[in-house]
């Protein structure tokens, strides 16, 4: 089966979206033959698609890894949601 995923994710700027879109981009690469990531920014915003052939559950394990990649990015700069912040 074919399937394609769109994700758009907004920042306060352009210059932490961009910073982000770079940051998950070498993961991307790594992506099976079946399956292609293209993740860059526009503005403010970072644009992600994913088209794959195979079964729905790779498909959301690889959007589930991205978003915490993504994550993992975002407290590397200091926009994660740590316990304090959420506490505040």
């Amino acid at each position: 089966m074919k399937m394609k995923a769109e994700l758009e994710i907004e920042y306060e700027d352009e210059k932490t979206a961009r910073a982000l879109a770079e940051a998950l981009t070498p993961d991307n690469l790594e992506a099976p033959n079946e399956m292609k990531i293209i993740t860059k920014s526009e503005g403010c915003v970072i644009f992600t698609e994913i088209n794959f052939s195979g079964r729905i559950r790779t498909l959301i394990a690889t959007i589930d890894d991205l978003l915490s990649c993504l994550q993992a990015a975002e407290e590397a700069i200091g926009l994660g949601f740590t316990k304090e912040k959420v506490e505040e």
